[in-house]
């Protein structure tokens, strides 16, 4: 099992928390040099061939900073969806023979090796993780100086690279028209001066937190770095996971006073003032934390792998009693049959209208649907539906099982 601690030897995770995350950069020499090789010429090549993955949107070309048109390396191919604009391999060839950087997107879940890291990452740190692959070529420079929305891991895998770390910093970044970097002349006055220069070579890491200025020019013939961006969920993420709870407050359903009114501004006030108290209170209630917290476990990619013809044993159970319903009670939700009810534990209503839903499931459906839940905690909620008699097992397991091979345990599904 990969632990993040490996990518960070020999820091460690708690000097990283404690002294670097979301604070400085950090460099670590060899940091990811004692895991399997991540990205090699030869896995690249591989990638790069399957070519119909490869789109306008997932590869991206960039010559001396400046980005080539997407007409200039993709051409309209017949798909089962329509018409699909592709990279023709033989024009980004063209184009890599002048010297252009390759940028490839989204790639956390092509091999076990990234997605391991990946998974790691997002175990680690709480957000949700993308790969970019970037492949430059010496004295070609793909990008001039300029800071990312999230924090950045980077790890060279291929030849050497120069990075140089800024010291200025942009607040708390997002991609929005009124927030990111407008122009050059913004950059120039807020970059500051160089903080620290470093020539990463294979199997070195390079911690950039969010929004601080960095550059970066490959200092060998060609090379090969991965870029993981860990992007949290932010407070500006609450207004939308909070609707719901809004939607069943009639406080918040309710008309603002009218303008014209003689007591229009004075009404106005107390209103919002209403709406503050109860935003206050609502953000505190055990049901909305639960909904808080589930969110963040469910902000991470989707990934996985598959070992067929290998089918997995997996206990069957069948809903037996037909006559129930999830029902809300004042700010949290019972389970009833009309005649009495049962409190649900918070964040647990998903769980309970899925299951209510389904004549007969597995326990891998379960596994695969509610991964925001425990293991413990499904198992718990399943014995406990046994228990009420809603569910029963349906005979035995069935399948076959055979060992882990010792790559499936040094990146588990």
């Amino acid at each position: 099992m990969l632990a993040f601690g490996d990518l960070l030897r020999p820091i460690g995770d708690d000097a990283f928390f404690a002294e670097y995350h979301r604070q400085k950069p950090l460099y670590v020499k060899g940091g990811a040099s004692g895991l399997p090789e991540l990205m090699t010429w030869s896995t690249l090549n591989r990638l790069l061939g399957l070519s119909s993955y490869w789109t306008r949107h997932s590869l991206h070309l960039m010559l001396d900073r400046v980005p080539v048109a997407t007409e200039d390396y993709c051409r309209e191919v017949p798909g089962p969806g329509g018409v699909a604009v592709q990279a023709d391999p033989a024009k980004v060839q063209a184009w890599i023979d002048r010297g252009a950087s390759v940028i490839l997107n989204s790639i956390d879940s092509l091999t076990p090796e990234l997605q391991a890291i990946a998974g790691t990452l997002e175990e680690a740190l709480g957000g949700y993780v993308q790969a970019n692959l970037y492949c430059s070529f010496g004295g070609h420079q793909a990008f001039s100086s300029h800071f990312d929305t999230h924090d950045v891991f980077a790890i060279q895998t291929e030849g050497e690279k120069t990075w140089r770390i800024y010291e200025g910093r942009v607040a708390h970044p997002i991609s929005h028209a009124m927030i990111k970097e407008p122009d050059a002349d913004f950059r120039r006055r807020n970059q500051g001066e160089v903080a620290m220069e470093v020539t990463m070579g294979p199997g070195d890491l390079l911690y950039i937190p969010r929004g601080q200025y960095h550059e970066a020019l490959a200092t060998s013939a060609a090379c090969i770095h991965v870029s993981f961006g860990v992007v949290p969920l932010r407070g500006l993420d609450l207004l939308q996971l909070l609707e719901k709870h809004y939607l069943a407050d009639p406080l918040f359903r309710e008309e603002l006073p009218a303008p014209g009114a003689a007591d229009g501004a004075e009404a106005l006030t107390l209103y919002l003032s209403r709406l503050s108290d109860r935003m206050t209170a609502l953000l505190r209630e055990p049901e909305v934390l639960a909904d808080l917290a589930q969110a963040q476990r469910n902000h991470r990619g989707v990934r996985g792998f598959y070992d067929l013809p290998r089918r997995r044993s997996s206990q069957t159970y069948r809903l037996v009693a037909g006559n129930l319903r999830v029902r809300q009670q004042d700010r949290g939700f019972i389970l009833t049959d009309s005649r009495q009810g049962a409190p649900l534990p918070p964040g647990t209503q998903r769980f309970m209208d899925w299951i209510l839903t389904k004549r007969q499931f597995t326990r891998a459906q379960i596994d695969a649907e509610f991964r925001e839940l425990s293991a413990e905690q499904r198992s718990a909620l399943l014995g406990q539906l046994e228990t009420m008699r809603v569910i029963e097992m349906v005979g035995a397991p069935t399948g076959a099982i055979r060992p882990a091979s010792p790559r499936e345990r040094a990146y588990p599904r």
